[in-house]
């Protein structure tokens, strides 16, 4: 509260759920105990939901949606040395990205983690493309310390055009990643106006699969940009049907709440975005999304 940028930010958050309101127990008088951060925004993927300020890959596309691209930034050594410093500290750890499995730099600051802090809780939030041996072996130390999730936002050809991945590669990636540290991952879509009426198939995929858990939560609902939100782009009664024709079976059985709760804000220039924005990615695909 008494820092000037972190009370703006504070107040910006006000009504929204974050870490600060999550049942984790943090000591008060502690110093430090939780903290975030993204090395780079090095990335291996374009999702349609992202821009260059978060994946270096978006640098080349921008102009065809008419936006600038953001320069590749990262951490000093300067940078990475500050975060070693309080590692002792903290209670929990989480790498974002970019890529956060393809910026080395996380694996010095987790090889000093396990070193002098093994109890932290270690997040980490991947798109699970590739992972090196060098991150897999660290990992593999103390793979309890662990919490994986995975970016998955379709399957098959759906999760090639959202994200311009490999849908084969990811899941051979994460059967890699458990054989080897037998870590558990939480799916985590993002739900946006691409893959709305395609969430249940993901549940239906991972239902079964020994390295996936079974509380699959959809609650990450795209509101940037605008034209990628459901919000924006499906009027209400839209937004109620294809919800309930997926999930009213299994309501009880997962976390999508927040999917029951969406207000549409159907706006037609936001629309006509989708629309033409759409096709721009139909033709970086090479394919067309609503051939799926």
């Amino acid at each position: 509260e008494n820092i000037k940028s972190c009370h703006k930010c504070l107040i910006s958050l006000s009504g929204i759920h974050t870490v600060i309101d999550s049942s984790y127990k943090f000591i008060p008088d502690r110093g430090l105990q939780y903290l975030e951060f993204s090395t780079s925004n090095t990335c291996n993927q374009t999702c349609v939901t992202c821009d260059s300020y978060f994946s270096t890959k978006w640098q080349k596309l921008e102009h065809l949606f008419g936006r600038g691209a953001v320069k590749t930034y990262r951490f000093s050594e300067d940078d990475i040395d500050k975060i070693i410093e309080v590692l002792p500290g903290l209670k929990e750890l989480q790498l974002k990205g970019g890529e956060p499995l393809m910026d080395i730099r996380n694996v010095q600051i987790l090889d000093a983690l396990s070193k002098v802090n093994p109890e932290c809780k270690v997040i980490i939030c991947t798109n699970g493309q590739n992972i090196s041996r060098t991150f897999l072996d660290v990992i593999k130390k103390n793979p309890k310390q662990y919490v994986i999730a995975v970016s998955i936002d379709g399957i098959n050809e759906i999760y090639n055009w959202i994200r311009g991945g490999d849908w084969n590669k990811t899941i051979i990636t994460m059967q890699k990643i458990y054989d080897e540290t037998e870590i558990v991952f939480d799916i985590n879509p993002c739900i946006s106006a691409f893959n709305l009426s395609h969430l249940r198939e993901i549940y239906d995929f991972f239902i079964d699969k020994s390295y996936a858990k079974n509380n699959f939560r959809l609650y990450n609902i795209v509101t940037s940009p605008e034209w990628a939100s459901p919000m924006h782009i499906y009027h209400q009664e839209q937004l109620d049907k294809v919800v309930s024709g997926q999930f009213n079976d299994i309501r009880d059985k997962i976390d999508c709440e927040a999917l029951y709760q969406m207000k549409s804000t159907y706006n037609p220039e936001i629309y006509e975005q989708y629309i033409q924005n759409t096709k721009i990615m139909d033709k970086i695909r090479r394919f067309s999304i609503n051939e799926n």
